[in-house]
């Protein structure tokens, strides 16, 4: 799956990261203390399975599976739609992320999210999600193509 030819604009990349800290972080706000043990396993479940993918692609759909289930955590029925309606752009940009890093790299940017998920850790939940992100937008984990 290919959002404009499978190469995006370095500010559409930009903005598509600043909007997931608002929407991740208010999915934190709203999912990690009311989160079932049994949510947080299902999440877990999705993270496994990004690691042990065979190729890139099924790690990018564990991962959006994984995203997915992290905003129907939140209890907000318009999250999830958010997060499909961006799903074409997102597989680029994480597609272009196992391009420049590899798979273990988007497992454990995922799985430092659900560690502080599993810990019903909001706070460092939202800060992981902050620093992870700005690590994309201008850090180390770049994925502009200019």
């Amino acid at each position: 799956m290919n959002y404009n030819g499978g190469r995006m604009r370095d500010q559409e990349i930009r903005s598509i990261f600043e909007l997931r800290i608002a929407l991740d972080s208010m999915i934190a706000r709203l999912c990690i203390d009311r989160i079932t043990d049994e949510e947080v396993e299902v999440l877990h479940d999705k993270i496994e399975s990004i690691q042990t993918a065979d190729s890139t692609s099924e790690a990018i759909q564990a991962a959006f599976e994984f995203q997915h289930e992290f905003a129907l955590a939140s209890q907000n029925t318009l999250f999830p739609l958010v997060f499909q309606s961006f799903k074409a752009p997102i597989f680029t940009m994480w597609e272009r992320f196992c391009t420049l890093y590899g798979i273990q790299k988007l497992y454990e940017s995922n799985y430092g999210l659900w560690v502080f998920i599993r810990d019903r850790d909001t706070d460092g939940a939202i800060q992981y999600i902050e620093t992870s992100m700005h690590e994309c937008i201008d850090g180390s984990l770049k994925i502009y193509y200019d």
